[in-house]
């Protein structure tokens, strides 16, 4: 596993880090003035790693940190993990595909943190699961008003049905493979 990229959030100093890349000739160096911040991402890094954080590291504000690292990951370890974790078939795949992992590690105000799966085509996988589902939602709601009011069935109105009960059909499978 290799570390290729980093972002910061809410820890110490740092409010926002934005998404950081290391180099890929594996020499990265931090560079700035005396406070700048050098420390706090090193610390944060290894707080993203082992879970622990206390509270001089809190912000003012009292917002809850939260560090994310892309990790460039071997087959064989993203076999394993999807072994051990059900998640869709199309996240699966990309992971297979992309070979990077984007993890998050977040902390709850009890100091216990977990770890959330992301990234932008997996964010982009249950945006568009979410929005089928509306889509499915919206489209049965109007086929059961049209058959409420005894409307006739153009050959329109039943690709719309079809193309709803499919959505739900396929909805109904990603809410099995989440359980």
């Amino acid at each position: 596993m290799k570390l290729t990229a980093f972002r910061v959030k809410n820890y110490r100093s740092i409010v926002d880090s934005k998404w950081n890349s290391l180099s890929p000739d594996n020499v990265t160096v931090l560079i700035g003035q005396n406070e700048s911040g050098k420390t706090t991402v090193l610390e944060a890094l290894r707080s993203f790693f082992d879970g622990v954080i206390n509270d001089d590291i809190l912000r003012s504000d009292l917002s809850l940190p939260e560090v994310s690292c892309k990790l460039e990951v071997e087959e064989h370890i993203i076999s394993n993990i999807l072994q051990r974790f059900e998640v869709p078939q199309a996240v699966a795949d990309f992971l297979h595909e992309s070979r990077e992992v984007s993890l998050i590690r977040s902390w709850k105000e009890d100091r216990t943190s977990y770890l959330e799966l992301g990234g932008d085509a997996i964010n982009s996988f249950y945006t568009t699961q979410k929005e089928t589902e509306q889509l499915a939602e919206t489209l049965i709601r109007w086929m059961l008003k049209a058959r409420r009011l005894k409307m006739p069935l153009s050959g329109l109105t039943v690709i719309c049905y079809l193309a709803a009960m499919s959505i739900k059909r396929l909805r109904n499978k990603l809410l099995k493979l989440k359980d």
